[in-house]
C-alpha cells in the first residue's frame, strides 16, 4: 500500500470519529446551553445549523449533492498524487472527513450540530465588533469544519512542496 493511501486511511476515519464524538457530546447538552472554556473568548455550546457555513441558506438537495461530489473528487485526487505525498493526502483526508462528517450529520438529523463558539466580552473590542460586523461572535462551528479548513491548508502547503506523479523530473541531458 502506498504511503499516501496509508495516511488517508489512517487520518480520515480518525477525524470522522472525533467529529462524531464531539457532536454527540454537544447533543448531550440542552440546545443553546454554553460552557465557557476560556471565559469571555471561547465556549462549548450546542447549536443546530440547517444550512452551510455561516448559516448561508442553500437547498438541502444541493448541500447533499455537493458533499457527495466533493468526497468523490477528493478520493479521485488522491489517486493522482505521488505515492509519497503525505501532506497532500492528509489534506484530502481531512477535507473528506469534514465533508463526510457534516453530510452524515445532515442525513441523520436534517441539520449539522455545531459546538465551538469564539466570541468576546472585551470592553473595547465588543462594541467595535458589534458596530462593524453586527456581532461579537464568530459563527459557531464543529470539528468537521475545522477539518475542512485545515485540510485545505495542508493540501495547498503540500502542493507547494510535494510533486505529483506527472511532475516527476526528467533525467538531465549532458550538454
Amino acid at each position: 500500500m502506498q504511503t499516501k493511501t496509508r495516511w488517508f486511511l489512517a487520518l480520515c476515519p480518525l477525524l470522522v470519529g472525533f467529529d462524531f464524538w464531539s457532536k454527540e457530546a454537544a447533543r448531550g447538552m440542552e440546545m443553546y446551553a454554553t460552557i465557557p472554556v476560556v471565559p469571555g473568548w471561547f465556549a462549548f455550546t450546542h447549536h443546530e445549523n440547517p444550512f452551510i457555513a455561516f448559516s448561508i441558506p442553500v437547498p438541502y438537495a444541493a448541500i447533499v449533492a455537493v458533499a457527495l461530489v466533493g468526497v468523490a473528487a477528493m478520493i479521485w485526487q488522491l489517486t493522482k498524487l505521488a505515492p509519497d505525498a503525505r501532506l497532500q493526502a492528509s489534506g484530502l483526508a481531512a477535507m473528506a472527513a469534514g465533508a463526510a462528517g457534516n453530510l452524515v450529520d445532515r442525513l441523520a438529523d436534517g441539520t449539522v450540530t455545531d459546538m465551538f463558539m469564539i466570541y468576546t466580552e472585551h470592553a473595547a473590542l465588543k462594541p467595535w465588533l458589534v458596530s462593524t460586523f453586527g456581532t461579537a461572535t464568530w459563527p459557531i462551528f464543529n470539528v468537521a469544519d475545522v477539518a475542512l479548513l485545515g485540510g485545505v491548508a495542508a493540501y495547498l502547503a503540500g502542493s507547494a512542496w510535494e510533486a505529483e506523479e506527472d511532475d516527476v523530473p526528467l533525467p538531465a541531458t549532458p550538454d
